[in-house]
């Protein structure tokens, strides 16, 4: 994903210039130190407001991300192990419920846990408003 991500943010006229992202060596530490989880946010509108399910490693990732591009108001990050330690930011995911928002992005690596999730919050959304 992150070498699809370079492509499209840098273009194919100036790929030349990432040869080195061949390197098989070279991206396995990219890909240690840079971004692993990345979210294609331009499936969402500008300016929508989002809630955000997961707070494990592709959670923290979408999190940073979405921060970072501000092309949206994150109204809640919300996981189940909320009141696990270091997640003072994310919340349990009763708050949906009072929660507004426009689109649910679902950041949970784990096939099955996602599939659960996502019947979780069917009550809240309709289907095309839930991203995986």
């Amino acid at each position: 994903e992150y070498l699809f991500w370079l492509m499209k943010t840098y273009g194919t006229q100036s790929f030349e210039n990432f040869t080195w992202a061949f390197n098989e060596k070279r991206l396995n530490d990219i890909m240690k130190t840079k971004k692993r989880w990345y979210f294609d946010s331009t499936r969402i509108p500008k300016n929508s407001r989002v809630i955000l399910y997961g707070a494990g490693d592709v959670g923290r990732d979408y999190h940073d991300q979405f921060l970072t591009e501000n092309r949206f108001e994150i109204t809640a990050w919300v996981d189940a192990g909320y009141e696990k330690p270091g997640m003072d930011e994310v919340e349990s995911p009763e708050v949906i419920a009072e929660r507004e928002f426009d689109y649910i992005v679902i950041a949970v690596l784990n096939d099955a846990a996602r599939e659960k999730i996502k019947e979780y919050l069917a009550g809240f959304a309709s289907e095309e408003k839930i991203l995986i």
